[in-house]
C-alpha cells in the first residue's frame, strides 16, 4: 500500500468509531487477532485507550498495524450487529485513498479532499469563539459532528466551572453560577437593571438548555442512538460560541 501515516485527528476519529462499537473485552480481542497480544484494554475510557494504542503502534510498527486492525473490524463476521462501522471507517480512510470492501479487504480508491472544503468553509465562516475552534474544529473537519458537539459541551462546562469557581456540573452548575441573584453578573453599563436581569436570566436558561439538550445526550448516548448531522452541529456550536462570549464579559458579583 506504500508509505502511509495517519494524522492524529484521524487516529482519534478511528478510536472513537471502534470505541463506540466494542466493549473493553472485545477491544482486547481485536488486538489479539491482529497479533498484538500485549495490548489489552486497561478499563479506562475506550476511545482514549484506543487512541493511545494506535499512536504507539503506528510509531513502532507503522500504519500497516492500524490497517490490520481495521481490516479485522470490517470483516463480514465482525460487522454483525455493529451498525455502519465499516462506512464510518471508510469515510476516514478515504482521505488516504483507501477503502475496505464488503469482503474486508483493503483497496486503493480515489483520494478524498482533506478535509472537506465545504466543511472547512462552513466552520470557519461562523467566526466561532476560541473555545469552539480549539475543541470542535478537528472533529468537525473529520466529519465527526457528534464528537465535535460532545467535546465542546464538556469544555464549555469546564469553562463556566472555572469562571464561577463552583465545583458543580450540568444544569445545577449553570443555575447556580448564572442566577441573577448571585454568582456571575453580566456587564451592561447604561442599561436598566430590569434589562440586565432579563439578559442574565436568558443566558442562564440557555446554558441550562445546552446542558440538557446537547451535553447530557452526547455524554450518555452513542452517535448511533443520538445522531447529529452537520447543520445541527453548526447550530449547536453557534449557541455555545454565543454563550462563551456572554460569559467572557461576566464578573463575579460582589457578596453581601
Amino acid at each position: 500500500m506504500g508509505e502511509i501515516k495517519f494524522q492524529l485527528p484521524a487516529l482519534e476519529r478511528l478510536a472513537k468509531i471502534i470505541g463506540d462499537a466494542y466493549t473493553g473485552t472485545e477491544i482486547t480481542d481485536l488486538f489479539r487477532k491482529a497479533d498484538f497480544d500485549t495490548v489489552g484494554h486497561d478499563g479506562g475510557t475506550k476511545w482514549r485507550f484506543l487512541y493511545a494504542a494506535f499512536e504507539r503502534l503506528q510509531r513502532t510498527h507503522g500504519a500497516e498495524a492500524i490497517l490490520k486492525i481495521l481490516k479485522n473490524v470490517c470483516s463480514p463476521q465482525e460487522r454483525l450487529n455493529r451498525g455502519d462501522v465499516r462506512k464510518e471507517i471508510n469515510e476516514c480512510l478515504a482521505f488516504y485513498g483507501l477503502s475496505i470492501g464488503e469482503d474486508g479487504e483493503l483497496r486503493r480508491v480515489e483520494k478524498a479532499i482533506t478535509p472537506s472544503d465545504t466543511d472547512r468553509e462552513l466552520f470557519l465562516q461562523r467566526n466561532y469563539h476560541r473555545l469552539v475552534i480549539e475543541h470542535a474544529r478537528a472533529n468537525f473537519l473529520q466529519r465527526d459532528y457528534f464528537g465535535a458537539v460532545s467535546d465542546c459541551c464538556k469544555e464549555f462546562e469546564k469553562f463556566v466551572r472555572k469562571k464561577s469557581g463552583l465545583e458543580m456540573s450540568g444544569r445545577k452548575l449553570m443555575s447556580k453560577a448564572l442566577d441573577p441573584k448571585g454568582g456571575l453578573g453580566v456587564s451592561l453599563p447604561g442599561v436598566a437593571s430590569m434589562t440586565r436581569d432579563d439578559v442574565q436570566d436568558g443566558v442562564m436558561h440557555m446554558c441550562m438548555g445546552i446542558m440538557a439538550s446537547a451535553r447530557n445526550p452526547t455524554a450518555h448516548e452513542s452517535k448511533h442512538s443520538f445522531p447529529i448531522d452537520r447543520d445541527e452541529a453548526l447550530d449547536i456550536l453557534g449557541v455555545i460560541s454565543h454563550l462563551c462570549r456572554q460569559i467572557d464579559r461576566m464578573r463575579p458579583k460582589a457578596q453581601g
